[in-house]
């Protein structure tokens, strides 16, 4: 996989980009919960979105039919949390 440089990205905008591609991928109704403050990290852009949708196609393999997947990003101090379920 060839992925462009790394760059500072707001991980609830990324995740607010790729949500149709998210949905179109797990067929899922997707809910979406930022934490209070935007979450910052260096990435390539490319290889968070490649990570997201391997992240929500497990989601919609280990889930029922017809149920919804939750995302919800937070940054705690000097980590920033992801959690998909």
């Amino acid at each position: 996989l060839d992925f462009e440089a790394d760059e500072e990205l707001s991980i609830a905008t990324v995740v607010d980009d790729v949500r149709p591609i998210l949905q179109r991928v797990s067929e899922r109704e997707i809910i979406i919960e930022h934490g209070s403050s935007d979450a910052a990290l260096w990435l390539s852009r490319g290889l968070l979105e490649h990570i997201l949708i391997n992240l929500v196609s497990n989601a919609r393999d280990a889930s029922a039919p017809g149920s919804k997947i939750f995302i919800k990003t937070e940054q705690q101090a000097r980590s920033i949390s992801l959690s998909i379920r």
